[in-house]
Protein backbone atom coordinates (compact mmCIF):
# COMPACT_ATOMS: atom_id res chain seq x y z
CA UNK A 1 0.00 0.00 0.00
CA UNK A 2 2.79 1.98 0.79
CA UNK A 3 4.37 1.48 -2.32
CA UNK A 4 1.29 2.69 -4.26
CA UNK A 5 0.41 5.64 -2.66
CA UNK A 6 4.30 6.86 -3.19
CA UNK A 7 3.93 5.96 -7.05
CA UNK A 8 0.18 7.74 -6.79
CA UNK A 9 1.77 11.10 -5.52
CA UNK A 10 4.79 10.73 -7.83
CA UNK A 11 2.30 10.72 -10.96
CA UNK A 12 0.05 14.09 -9.46
CA UNK A 13 4.09 15.84 -8.91
CA UNK A 14 5.76 15.19 -11.63
CA UNK A 15 3.52 14.60 -14.49
CA UNK A 16 2.77 18.17 -15.36
CA UNK A 17 6.15 19.47 -14.65
CA UNK A 18 6.29 19.46 -18.50
CA UNK A 19 10.16 18.42 -18.61
CA UNK A 20 9.91 16.50 -21.25
CA UNK A 21 8.02 15.73 -24.73
CA UNK A 22 6.54 12.38 -24.74
CA UNK A 23 8.22 10.65 -27.76
CA UNK A 24 6.02 9.75 -30.96
CA UNK A 25 3.61 11.57 -29.59
CA UNK A 26 1.36 14.17 -32.05
CA UNK A 27 -0.32 17.79 -31.58
CA UNK A 28 -2.62 17.69 -28.61
CA UNK A 29 -1.88 15.75 -25.43
CA UNK A 30 -3.75 14.56 -22.23
CA UNK A 31 -3.46 12.56 -19.31
CA UNK A 32 -5.53 10.13 -17.64
CA UNK A 33 -4.73 8.87 -14.38
CA UNK A 34 -7.03 5.89 -13.05
CA UNK A 35 -6.01 2.22 -12.88
CA UNK A 36 -4.08 2.02 -16.13
CA UNK A 37 -3.01 5.55 -16.48
CA UNK A 38 -2.98 6.48 -20.32
CA UNK A 39 -1.47 9.28 -22.51
CA UNK A 40 -3.55 10.47 -25.29
CA UNK A 41 -2.41 12.05 -28.36
CA UNK A 42 -4.32 13.44 -31.25
CA UNK A 43 -3.49 15.17 -34.59
CA UNK A 44 -7.11 17.20 -34.29
CA UNK A 45 -8.98 18.18 -31.39
CA UNK A 46 -10.68 16.49 -27.88
CA UNK A 47 -13.82 18.63 -26.91
CA UNK A 48 -14.94 17.37 -23.91
CA UNK A 49 -14.65 14.45 -21.73
CA UNK A 50 -18.01 13.33 -20.68
CA UNK A 51 -19.47 11.27 -17.83
CA UNK A 52 -16.19 10.47 -17.09
CA UNK A 53 -14.94 8.22 -19.54
CA UNK A 54 -16.66 9.85 -22.57
CA UNK A 55 -14.23 11.49 -24.88
CA UNK A 56 -15.83 13.42 -27.41
CA UNK A 57 -12.97 14.02 -30.45
CA UNK A 58 -12.98 15.26 -33.93
CA UNK A 59 -11.95 13.35 -37.31
CA UNK A 60 -8.38 12.43 -37.32
CA UNK A 61 -5.14 9.99 -35.95
CA UNK A 62 -5.65 9.01 -32.41
CA UNK A 63 -2.79 7.42 -30.64
CA UNK A 64 -2.90 5.44 -27.13
CA UNK A 65 0.23 5.11 -24.71
CA UNK A 66 0.69 3.54 -22.03
CA UNK A 67 2.15 6.19 -19.10
CA UNK A 68 5.53 4.97 -17.75
CA UNK A 69 5.82 5.37 -13.76
CA UNK A 70 9.57 6.70 -13.59
CA UNK A 71 8.99 9.56 -15.96
CA UNK A 72 7.99 13.18 -16.52
CA UNK A 73 5.89 14.44 -19.17
CA UNK A 74 4.44 17.48 -21.14
CA UNK A 75 0.83 17.48 -21.44
CA UNK A 76 -1.76 19.97 -22.10
CA UNK A 77 -4.20 18.46 -19.50
CA UNK A 78 -4.62 15.91 -17.17
CA UNK A 79 -7.42 14.17 -16.31
CA UNK A 80 -8.42 12.06 -13.11
CA UNK A 81 -10.98 9.13 -13.03
CA UNK A 82 -12.92 9.16 -9.73
CA UNK A 83 -12.07 7.27 -7.07
CA UNK A 84 -9.50 5.21 -9.11
CA UNK A 85 -5.30 4.69 -8.53
CA UNK A 86 -3.08 3.22 -10.63
CA UNK A 87 -2.30 -0.50 -10.14
CA UNK A 88 0.73 -1.58 -8.85
CA UNK A 89 2.99 -2.45 -11.28
CA UNK A 90 3.02 -6.75 -10.11
CA UNK A 91 -0.83 -6.41 -11.17
CA UNK A 92 -0.62 -4.15 -13.86
CA UNK A 93 1.38 -6.59 -15.36
CA UNK A 94 -1.40 -9.11 -15.33
CA UNK A 95 -3.70 -6.57 -17.09
CA UNK A 96 -4.79 -6.49 -20.79
CA UNK A 97 -6.47 -3.65 -22.58
CA UNK A 98 -8.79 -4.35 -25.41
CA UNK A 99 -9.87 -1.66 -27.43
CA UNK A 100 -13.19 -2.04 -29.52
CA UNK A 101 -13.84 0.19 -33.17
CA UNK A 102 -17.05 0.33 -34.23
CA UNK A 103 -19.19 -3.06 -33.71
CA UNK A 104 -18.42 -5.15 -30.20
CA UNK A 105 -17.08 -7.99 -32.77
CA UNK A 106 -13.73 -6.23 -33.64
CA UNK A 107 -12.25 -6.65 -30.22
CA UNK A 108 -8.05 -6.27 -29.62
CA UNK A 109 -7.14 -7.37 -26.54
CA UNK A 110 -3.49 -5.94 -26.06
CA UNK A 111 -1.32 -7.24 -22.90
CA UNK A 112 0.26 -4.48 -20.66
CA UNK A 113 4.06 -4.84 -20.90
CA UNK A 114 6.25 -3.53 -17.79
CA UNK A 115 9.44 -4.24 -17.74
CA UNK A 116 12.20 -3.11 -15.02
CA UNK A 117 12.51 0.24 -17.04
CA UNK A 118 9.29 0.58 -17.36
CA UNK A 119 9.23 2.61 -20.59
CA UNK A 120 6.06 3.86 -23.01
CA UNK A 121 4.03 1.19 -24.54
CA UNK A 122 1.96 2.34 -27.63
CA UNK A 123 -1.29 0.57 -27.52
CA UNK A 124 -2.97 1.91 -30.40
CA UNK A 125 -2.67 4.56 -33.49
CA UNK A 126 -5.51 4.49 -35.41
CA UNK A 127 -7.52 6.50 -37.86
CA UNK A 128 -10.50 7.80 -37.08
CA UNK A 129 -13.60 9.15 -39.16
CA UNK A 130 -16.97 10.80 -38.40
CA UNK A 131 -19.24 8.99 -36.48
CA UNK A 132 -16.58 6.28 -35.25
CA UNK A 133 -16.79 4.76 -31.90
CA UNK A 134 -13.91 3.69 -30.11
CA UNK A 135 -14.40 2.22 -26.84
CA UNK A 136 -11.67 0.76 -24.52
CA UNK A 137 -11.39 -1.93 -21.35
CA UNK A 138 -9.52 -3.93 -19.40
CA UNK A 139 -9.42 -7.29 -17.88
CA UNK A 140 -7.11 -9.15 -15.00
CA UNK A 141 -5.51 -12.72 -16.77
CA UNK A 142 -7.60 -15.11 -15.68
CA UNK A 143 -10.90 -13.36 -15.20
CA UNK A 144 -14.15 -13.23 -17.70
CA UNK A 145 -15.06 -10.14 -16.43
CA UNK A 146 -13.90 -6.77 -19.32
CA UNK A 147 -14.28 -3.40 -17.09
CA UNK A 148 -15.16 -0.05 -19.74
CA UNK A 149 -12.62 2.36 -18.91
CA UNK A 150 -12.65 5.43 -21.44
CA UNK A 151 -14.72 5.85 -24.78
CA UNK A 152 -13.88 7.80 -27.98
CA UNK A 153 -16.85 9.66 -29.95
CA UNK A 154 -16.21 11.03 -33.22
CA UNK A 155 -17.96 14.31 -33.85
CA UNK A 156 -17.80 16.86 -36.38
CA UNK A 157 -17.21 20.02 -35.45
CA UNK A 158 -16.42 23.29 -36.47
CA UNK A 159 -15.54 26.85 -34.86
CA UNK A 160 -19.02 28.78 -33.83
CA UNK A 161 -19.40 32.69 -33.46
CA UNK A 162 -21.23 33.24 -30.44
CA UNK A 163 -20.78 36.44 -29.71
CA UNK A 164 -19.71 39.72 -31.03
CA UNK A 165 -19.03 43.16 -30.04
CA UNK A 166 -18.26 46.66 -31.96
CA UNK A 167 -14.92 48.81 -30.80
CA UNK A 168 -15.40 52.20 -32.14
CA UNK A 169 -11.49 52.67 -32.06
CA UNK A 170 -10.53 53.11 -35.90
CA UNK A 171 -10.60 56.08 -38.74
CA UNK A 172 -9.10 55.54 -41.28
CA UNK A 173 -6.94 58.48 -41.07
CA UNK A 174 -5.36 57.18 -38.34
CA UNK A 175 -1.92 55.36 -38.30
CA UNK A 176 -1.56 51.75 -37.83
CA UNK A 177 0.47 51.61 -34.99
CA UNK A 178 -2.16 53.91 -33.27
CA UNK A 179 -4.98 51.87 -34.31
CA UNK A 180 -3.19 48.60 -32.43
CA UNK A 181 -2.53 50.66 -29.36
CA UNK A 182 -6.13 51.57 -28.88
CA UNK A 183 -7.10 47.85 -30.13
CA UNK A 184 -4.85 46.45 -27.48
CA UNK A 185 -6.14 49.09 -24.54
CA UNK A 186 -9.63 47.43 -24.54
CA UNK A 187 -8.78 44.08 -25.31
CA UNK A 188 -8.98 43.07 -21.74
CA UNK A 189 -12.58 44.08 -21.61
CA UNK A 190 -15.00 41.22 -22.34
CA UNK A 191 -18.81 43.02 -21.26
CA UNK A 192 -20.76 44.19 -24.38
CA UNK A 193 -21.18 40.75 -26.43
CA UNK A 194 -24.07 40.63 -28.31
CA UNK A 195 -25.46 37.26 -30.00
CA UNK A 196 -24.95 37.05 -33.60
CA UNK A 197 -28.22 37.37 -35.65
CA UNK A 198 -27.43 35.07 -38.16
CA UNK A 199 -23.84 34.30 -40.45
CA UNK A 200 -23.77 37.59 -41.67
CA UNK A 201 -23.01 40.81 -40.14
CA UNK A 202 -23.12 44.29 -41.04
CA UNK A 203 -20.75 46.61 -39.42
CA UNK A 204 -21.10 50.34 -39.25
CA UNK A 205 -18.34 52.16 -40.62
CA UNK A 206 -15.48 52.97 -38.35
CA UNK A 207 -16.20 50.13 -35.95
CA UNK A 208 -13.84 47.06 -35.26
CA UNK A 209 -15.50 43.63 -35.24
CA UNK A 210 -14.26 41.58 -31.86
CA UNK A 211 -15.43 37.78 -32.17
CA UNK A 212 -15.70 35.76 -28.98
CA UNK A 213 -15.76 31.71 -30.11
CA UNK A 214 -17.09 28.86 -28.85
CA UNK A 215 -15.07 27.29 -26.12
CA UNK A 216 -14.34 23.98 -25.43
CA UNK A 217 -12.90 22.25 -22.12
CA UNK A 218 -10.17 20.73 -23.51
CA UNK A 219 -9.20 22.80 -26.18
CA UNK A 220 -5.97 24.62 -25.91
CA UNK A 221 -4.99 28.58 -26.87
CA UNK A 222 -4.49 28.97 -30.37
CA UNK A 223 -6.07 25.67 -31.83
CA UNK A 224 -8.51 27.77 -34.55
CA UNK A 225 -7.90 29.16 -37.84
CA UNK A 226 -9.49 31.12 -39.74
CA UNK A 227 -9.56 32.74 -43.29
CA UNK A 228 -10.50 35.90 -44.11
CA UNK A 229 -11.32 36.96 -47.84
CA UNK A 230 -13.16 38.98 -50.45
CA UNK A 231 -16.54 37.54 -50.77
CA UNK A 232 -16.38 36.67 -54.46
CA UNK A 233 -12.90 34.86 -53.67
CA UNK A 234 -13.11 31.91 -50.84
CA UNK A 235 -8.79 31.09 -51.32
CA UNK A 236 -6.84 32.88 -49.03
CA UNK A 237 -4.54 32.37 -46.59
CA UNK A 238 -5.23 30.45 -42.94
CA UNK A 239 -3.88 31.90 -39.67
CA UNK A 240 -3.80 30.81 -36.00
CA UNK A 241 -6.23 32.83 -33.46
CA UNK A 242 -7.47 32.06 -30.33
CA UNK A 243 -11.49 32.05 -29.09
CA UNK A 244 -11.31 36.14 -29.28
CA UNK A 245 -10.89 37.27 -33.04
CA UNK A 246 -10.08 41.15 -33.54
CA UNK A 247 -10.33 41.88 -37.42
CA UNK A 248 -8.82 45.36 -37.92
CA UNK A 249 -8.20 45.69 -41.29
CA UNK A 250 -11.61 45.93 -42.66
CA UNK A 251 -11.50 48.39 -45.87
CA UNK A 252 -15.17 50.37 -46.04
CA UNK A 253 -18.08 49.31 -49.05
CA UNK A 254 -16.34 45.60 -49.23
CA UNK A 255 -18.50 42.42 -47.94
CA UNK A 256 -15.55 39.65 -46.62
CA UNK A 257 -16.32 35.94 -45.82
CA UNK A 258 -14.84 34.87 -42.54
CA UNK A 259 -13.88 31.22 -42.35
CA UNK A 260 -13.36 29.42 -39.22
CA UNK A 261 -11.51 25.63 -38.98
CA UNK A 262 -10.20 23.67 -36.23
CA UNK A 263 -6.78 22.55 -37.32
CA UNK A 264 -6.38 19.30 -39.72
CA UNK A 265 -10.32 19.61 -40.52
CA UNK A 266 -11.76 20.04 -43.85
CA UNK A 267 -15.03 21.26 -42.54
CA UNK A 268 -15.46 24.84 -42.05
CA UNK A 269 -17.87 27.87 -40.65
CA UNK A 270 -18.77 30.83 -42.73
CA UNK A 271 -19.85 34.47 -41.98
CA UNK A 272 -20.70 37.19 -44.05
CA UNK A 273 -19.17 40.28 -42.85
CA UNK A 274 -20.48 43.78 -44.78
CA UNK A 275 -18.13 46.66 -43.77
CA UNK A 276 -20.29 50.19 -44.33
CA UNK A 277 -18.72 53.47 -45.60
CA UNK A 278 -18.63 56.96 -43.60
CA UNK A 279 -21.48 58.98 -44.78
CA UNK A 280 -18.50 61.12 -46.46
CA UNK A 281 -17.32 58.40 -48.03
CA UNK A 282 -20.16 57.17 -49.94
CA UNK A 283 -20.72 57.75 -53.46
CA UNK A 284 -23.62 60.30 -53.21
CA UNK A 285 -21.75 62.56 -50.87
CA UNK A 286 -18.76 62.77 -53.00
CA UNK A 287 -20.82 63.58 -56.58
CA UNK A 288 -22.99 66.14 -54.46
CA UNK A 289 -19.86 67.31 -53.10
CA UNK A 290 -17.86 67.29 -57.07
CA UNK A 291 -21.26 69.05 -57.91
CA UNK A 292 -21.11 71.51 -55.50
CA UNK A 293 -17.27 72.17 -56.43
CA UNK A 294 -18.07 72.42 -60.07
CA UNK A 295 -21.55 74.92 -59.24
CA UNK A 296 -19.12 77.39 -56.53
CA UNK A 297 -16.87 76.94 -59.29
CA UNK A 298 -18.93 78.26 -62.16
CA UNK A 299 -20.22 80.96 -59.47
CA UNK A 300 -17.15 82.24 -58.46
CA UNK A 301 -15.57 82.10 -61.97
CA UNK A 302 -19.07 84.10 -63.48
CA UNK A 303 -18.69 86.71 -60.44
CA UNK A 304 -15.21 87.75 -61.58
CA UNK A 305 -16.11 87.29 -64.77
CA UNK A 306 -18.75 90.11 -64.64
CA UNK A 307 -16.69 92.18 -62.35
CA UNK A 308 -14.38 92.32 -64.43
CA UNK A 309 -16.80 92.67 -67.66
CA UNK A 310 -18.34 95.59 -65.38
CA UNK A 311 -14.94 97.28 -64.64
CA UNK A 312 -14.11 96.98 -68.65
CA UNK A 313 -17.73 98.84 -69.47
CA UNK A 314 -16.65 101.28 -66.62
CA UNK A 315 -13.50 102.12 -68.28
CA UNK A 316 -15.36 101.70 -71.97
CA UNK A 317 -18.05 104.41 -70.75
CA UNK A 318 -14.93 106.34 -69.38
CA UNK A 319 -12.81 106.26 -72.16
CA UNK A 320 -15.96 107.31 -74.25
CA UNK A 321 -16.73 110.19 -72.68
CA UNK A 322 -13.52 111.38 -72.73
CA UNK A 323 -13.64 110.80 -76.53
CA UNK A 324 -17.01 112.49 -76.62
CA UNK A 325 -15.39 115.30 -74.44
CA UNK A 326 -12.63 115.78 -77.59
CA UNK A 327 -14.80 115.63 -80.21
CA UNK A 328 -17.10 118.48 -78.20
CA UNK A 329 -14.00 120.48 -78.15
CA UNK A 330 -13.13 120.11 -81.94
CA UNK A 331 -16.39 120.96 -83.33
CA UNK A 332 -15.90 124.64 -81.76
CA UNK A 333 -12.53 124.83 -83.06
CA UNK A 334 -13.58 123.58 -86.83
CA UNK A 335 -16.82 126.28 -86.52
CA UNK A 336 -14.05 128.85 -85.04
CA UNK A 337 -11.87 128.24 -88.10
CA UNK A 338 -14.50 128.01 -90.43
CA UNK A 339 -16.05 131.61 -89.45
CA UNK A 340 -12.36 132.69 -89.71
CA UNK A 341 -12.34 131.76 -93.35
CA UNK A 342 -16.07 133.11 -93.90
CA UNK A 343 -14.59 136.34 -92.39
CA UNK A 344 -11.71 136.48 -94.40
CA UNK A 345 -14.14 136.08 -98.24
CA UNK A 346 -16.21 139.17 -96.34
CA UNK A 347 -12.86 141.47 -95.61
CA UNK A 348 -11.83 140.75 -99.88
CA UNK A 349 -14.90 141.56 -100.83
CA UNK A 350 -15.69 138.20 -102.35
CA UNK A 351 -18.98 138.33 -101.31
CA UNK A 352 -20.61 135.77 -103.66
CA UNK A 353 -17.78 133.05 -102.40
CA UNK A 354 -18.66 133.97 -99.33
CA UNK A 355 -22.36 133.28 -99.75
CA UNK A 356 -21.68 129.72 -101.22
CA UNK A 357 -19.13 129.02 -98.72
CA UNK A 358 -21.98 129.66 -95.91
CA UNK A 359 -24.29 127.38 -97.80
CA UNK A 360 -21.68 124.40 -97.61
CA UNK A 361 -20.71 125.60 -94.07
CA UNK A 362 -23.87 124.98 -92.92
CA UNK A 363 -24.51 121.84 -94.47
CA UNK A 364 -20.84 120.62 -93.00
CA UNK A 365 -22.19 122.43 -89.62
CA UNK A 366 -25.14 120.11 -89.54
CA UNK A 367 -23.35 116.69 -90.42
CA UNK A 368 -21.03 117.72 -87.49
CA UNK A 369 -23.68 118.11 -85.09
CA UNK A 370 -25.20 114.96 -86.31
CA UNK A 371 -22.43 112.80 -85.56
CA UNK A 372 -20.96 114.80 -82.63
CA UNK A 373 -22.49 112.11 -80.50
CA UNK A 374 -20.89 108.95 -81.83
CA UNK A 375 -18.36 107.19 -81.81
CA UNK A 376 -17.89 105.85 -85.31
CA UNK A 377 -19.29 106.75 -88.68
CA UNK A 378 -18.99 104.75 -91.97
CA UNK A 379 -15.87 105.84 -94.04
CA UNK A 380 -18.10 107.10 -96.34
CA UNK A 381 -19.61 109.34 -94.72
CA UNK A 382 -16.06 110.81 -93.53
CA UNK A 383 -14.87 110.74 -96.51
CA UNK A 384 -18.41 112.86 -97.54
CA UNK A 385 -17.79 115.55 -95.31
CA UNK A 386 -13.73 115.95 -95.41
CA UNK A 387 -14.88 116.44 -99.16
CA UNK A 388 -17.42 119.26 -97.84
CA UNK A 389 -14.64 120.97 -95.99
CA UNK A 390 -12.09 120.91 -98.92
CA UNK A 391 -14.28 122.38 -101.40
CA UNK A 392 -15.03 125.14 -98.48
CA UNK A 393 -11.45 125.66 -98.32
CA UNK A 394 -10.97 125.63 -102.03
CA UNK A 395 -13.29 128.65 -102.27
CA UNK A 396 -11.18 130.88 -100.16
CA UNK A 397 -7.45 129.49 -101.49
CA UNK A 398 -7.79 128.27 -104.61
CA UNK A 399 -5.54 124.98 -104.51
CA UNK A 400 -6.17 121.95 -105.93
CA UNK A 401 -7.29 118.34 -103.97
CA UNK A 402 -8.02 114.93 -104.79
CA UNK A 403 -9.63 112.17 -102.65
CA UNK A 404 -8.70 108.40 -104.36
CA UNK A 405 -10.02 105.18 -102.63
CA UNK A 406 -8.89 101.78 -103.35
CA UNK A 407 -11.60 99.34 -105.25
CA UNK A 408 -10.44 96.67 -102.77
CA UNK A 409 -12.14 99.42 -99.53
CA UNK A 410 -15.71 99.33 -99.07
CA UNK A 411 -16.23 102.64 -98.03
CA UNK A 412 -19.92 102.39 -96.79
CA UNK A 413 -18.86 99.19 -94.31
CA UNK A 414 -16.26 100.17 -92.77
CA UNK A 415 -16.86 102.50 -89.29
CA UNK A 416 -14.00 104.88 -88.32
CA UNK A 417 -13.97 107.92 -85.80
CA UNK A 418 -15.29 110.90 -86.87
CA UNK A 419 -13.58 113.44 -88.52
CA UNK A 420 -10.45 111.94 -87.86
CA UNK A 421 -8.33 113.03 -90.84
CA UNK A 422 -10.28 116.81 -90.60
CA UNK A 423 -7.63 118.31 -88.41
CA UNK A 424 -4.48 117.08 -90.46
CA UNK A 425 -6.40 117.84 -93.89
CA UNK A 426 -6.73 121.67 -92.21
CA UNK A 427 -3.28 121.65 -91.32
CA UNK A 428 -2.25 120.68 -95.10
CA UNK A 429 -4.21 123.40 -95.65
CA UNK A 430 -3.42 126.46 -93.33
CA UNK A 431 0.19 125.98 -93.35
CA UNK A 432 1.17 124.58 -96.52
CA UNK A 433 -0.90 125.49 -99.58
CA UNK A 434 -2.47 128.45 -98.32
CA UNK A 435 -0.01 130.78 -99.93
CA UNK A 436 0.65 128.86 -103.37
CA UNK A 437 -2.88 129.64 -104.86
CA UNK A 438 -3.73 127.47 -107.42
CA UNK A 439 -0.33 125.93 -107.21
CA UNK A 440 -1.13 124.46 -104.20
CA UNK A 441 -2.23 120.34 -104.27
CA UNK A 442 -3.48 118.57 -101.24
CA UNK A 443 -3.63 114.50 -101.91
CA UNK A 444 -5.78 112.27 -99.57
CA UNK A 445 -5.00 108.46 -100.55
CA UNK A 446 -7.15 105.78 -98.75
CA UNK A 447 -5.34 102.07 -100.02
CA UNK A 448 -5.48 98.62 -98.26
CA UNK A 449 -2.04 96.78 -96.94
CA UNK A 450 -3.14 93.34 -96.22
CA UNK A 451 -5.61 93.75 -93.35
CA UNK A 452 -4.20 97.26 -92.53
CA UNK A 453 -6.34 100.39 -94.16
CA UNK A 454 -3.59 103.34 -94.52
CA UNK A 455 -4.58 106.93 -95.40
CA UNK A 456 -1.98 109.01 -96.39
CA UNK A 457 -2.41 113.17 -96.89
CA UNK A 458 -0.07 114.68 -98.63
CA UNK A 459 0.83 118.60 -99.93
CA UNK A 460 3.22 120.22 -101.80
CA UNK A 461 3.96 123.02 -99.86
CA UNK A 462 7.39 123.87 -99.04
CA UNK A 463 7.91 122.24 -95.82
CA UNK A 464 7.94 125.53 -93.63
CA UNK A 465 5.43 123.98 -91.73
CA UNK A 466 7.88 121.65 -89.98
CA UNK A 467 6.15 122.72 -86.45
CA UNK A 468 2.27 121.81 -87.52
CA UNK A 469 0.25 123.46 -85.47
CA UNK A 470 -3.41 124.72 -85.85
CA UNK A 471 -5.75 127.46 -84.09
CA UNK A 472 -4.03 127.64 -81.04
CA UNK A 473 -1.99 124.87 -81.43
CA UNK A 474 -4.84 122.30 -80.00
CA UNK A 475 -5.69 120.50 -83.29
CA UNK A 476 -2.49 117.57 -83.50
CA UNK A 477 -3.32 117.59 -79.65
CA UNK A 478 -6.65 116.62 -80.22
CA UNK A 479 -6.04 114.26 -82.87
CA UNK A 480 -3.31 112.23 -80.40
CA UNK A 481 -5.08 112.02 -77.88
CA UNK A 482 -8.15 110.38 -79.54
CA UNK A 483 -6.15 108.33 -80.84
CA UNK A 484 -4.51 107.20 -77.54
CA UNK A 485 -8.60 106.71 -76.08
CA UNK A 486 -9.45 105.02 -79.26
CA UNK A 487 -6.79 102.68 -78.71
CA UNK A 488 -7.66 101.52 -75.09
CA UNK A 489 -11.51 100.90 -76.53
CA UNK A 490 -10.19 98.66 -79.49
CA UNK A 491 -6.53 97.11 -78.19
CA UNK A 492 -6.87 94.86 -81.29
CA UNK A 493 -7.12 97.80 -84.09
CA UNK A 494 -5.40 100.57 -83.23
CA UNK A 495 -4.48 103.53 -85.28
CA UNK A 496 -0.91 104.41 -86.20
CA UNK A 497 -0.31 108.63 -86.56
CA UNK A 498 3.31 109.60 -88.13
CA UNK A 499 4.29 113.14 -89.71
CA UNK A 500 6.98 113.04 -92.55
CA UNK A 501 8.37 116.18 -93.65
CA UNK A 502 9.94 116.98 -96.91
CA UNK A 503 11.66 119.34 -98.56
CA UNK A 504 9.18 119.02 -101.62
CA UNK A 505 5.88 118.81 -99.03
CA UNK A 506 4.31 116.97 -95.82
CA UNK A 507 3.03 113.55 -95.89
CA UNK A 508 0.96 112.49 -92.93
CA UNK A 509 0.01 108.46 -92.48
CA UNK A 510 -2.43 106.98 -90.63
CA UNK A 511 -2.79 102.90 -90.31
CA UNK A 512 -5.44 101.55 -89.27
CA UNK A 513 -4.46 98.56 -88.26
CA UNK A 514 -6.97 95.21 -88.39
CA UNK A 515 -9.80 97.32 -89.68
CA UNK A 516 -9.87 94.93 -93.06
CA UNK A 517 -10.26 91.89 -90.71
Amino acid sequence: MKSAAAIWLYLLLWLPSCLYAAPDSLGQRIGVIGNIPLLISSDHSVFDWQEDNVFEISPGRLQLSLLPRGRAFNFDHLLQKKNQKPFPIERARKVKVLYCLGKQDKKVWIPILLSEKDSMQVLMNLKLKKDDVLNIAWREAGEASVHPYLSFKVVQRTPEIIGYRLNNFYDTSRKPDRLEMKVLHAYNDRTGYRDLPANSLRIPPGSIPEFRIKTYKYLTDEVVQYCLTDVADSAGDWKQTGHVLVLSNLTGDKTYQLQLKFPGQQLTSKYILIVALHWYERTWVRLSALVLLIVATILITAWFYRRKLSREKDNRTRVEEQLRTLQSRLNPHFIFNALSSIEGLVSNGQNKEANRYLSMFSDILRQTLEHSGELSISLAEDLALLDLYLRIEQLRFGFQYTISVNQSIEASTLEVPPMLMQPLVENAVKHGVSHMGTNGKINVFIKANQLDMIVIIVDNGNGSNANIKTGGGHGLSFTRERLFQYAKLHPAQPIEFSINHMPSGTEVKLVYINLLA
